[in-house]
């Protein structure tokens, strides 16, 4: 990682290849964010609370790319899920699995595909 949280030159085709470093990944981010919930921030300054807002702000953001980008690679795998009708699969997971109800598995889908960085469509309104 570079110092701006970024994938370095080079990381991201090694993340995207190896299905370990993608568990190994998700379950840090998980130790971290249980870390964090044992956390006493009543002992912090108000600079450090804005600064956890902040911060917590942008995992949330960084959470829901990857997640909009699972459940793309999901939609794209039509054997994925037993029973799901092609072109479902994300959705019938979603609904099924996830408990997400179908207007919001709809969204989600709907949001995961406008964003595919391989259809050109992305946003890049990205704050600095």
């Amino acid at each position: 990682m570079g110092r701006d949280g970024e994938p370095e030159a080079g990381a991201a085709g090694e993340a995207s290849s190896s299905p370990d470093l993608v568990d190994e990944s998700t379950g840090l981010v998980l130790q971290g964010f249980s870390r964090l919930m044992d956390m006493r921030l009543w002992a912090r300054s108000d600079a450090q609370a804005r600064d956890l807002v902040d911060v917590t702000s942008q995992l949330v953001a960084r959470a829901q790319a990857a997640y909009l980008a699972a459940v793309r690679d999901l939609d794209t795998r039509p054997d994925a899920v037993p029973g799901a009708r092609a072109g479902d699969v994300a959705k019938t997971y979603l609904i099924h699995r996830c408990r997400v109800s179908p207007g919001q598995a709809n969204t989600d889908l709907t949001a995961a595909r406008a964003t595919d960085p391989d259809n050109g469509s992305q946003a890049t309104s990205e704050k600095a």
